[in-house]
C-alpha cells in the first residue's frame, strides 16, 4: 500500500473531496480515526526502538543496535506516509505526545522486553 505523491498535485482546499477518493463523510472520518490510530502505533514504536538503541550494552551491542535503529528509521518512514496521507484525505495528522499512548491499541502491553521488540513484524 503506497501513499507517496506528490504535495504540488494537491489542492488543500479540495482535499477532503479529491475525487479519486470519493468518501462519505461518515467514511471518511472512519477512515482518518483508523490512520491517526496507525500513526500513533508506529511513533509510539518508534521511540521504543530508540530507547532500546540508547539503552543497548553488550558484546553484540554494534549490531543491536544496528537493529533498533533500523526498526526505528522504517517505522519513522512509514509514520510520514500516514501522516501525509492524512493531510491528502483532508485530515489532521495527531502527534500529540500526549496522547500517543491512549490511541494506539496494538502496542498496549506489548514489547515490553527486547525479544518482543525484535519479533515485531515490520
Amino acid at each position: 500500500m503506497g501513499f507517496d505523491f506528490d504535495r504540488s498535485e494537491v489542492d488543500p482546499g479540495t482535499a477532503a473531496e479529491d475525487t479519486r477518493t470519493p468518501f462519505t463523510s461518515v467514511q471518511r472520518h472512519t477512515l482518518l480515526s483508523v490512520l491517526n490510530e496507525a500513526l500513533a502505533t508506529d511513533l509510539v514504536y518508534v521511540l521504543r526502538c530508540r530507547q532500546h538503541f540508547a539503552m543497548a550494552e553488550g558484546l553484540a551491542t554494534k549490531a543491536l543496535k544496528n537493529e533498533f535503529l533500523a526498526h526505528a528509521q522504517t517505522a519513522q518512514n512509514h509514520a510520514e506516509k500516514i501522516a501525509r496521507r492524512i493531510v491528502h484525505l483532508g485530515g489532521e495528522p495527531q502527534f500529540n505526545p500526549a496522547t500517543l499512548a491512549s490511541r494506539t491499541e496494538e502496542l498496549a502491553g506489548m514489547m515490553e522486553n527486547l525479544d518482543d521488540l525484535l519479533q515485531h513484524p515490520r
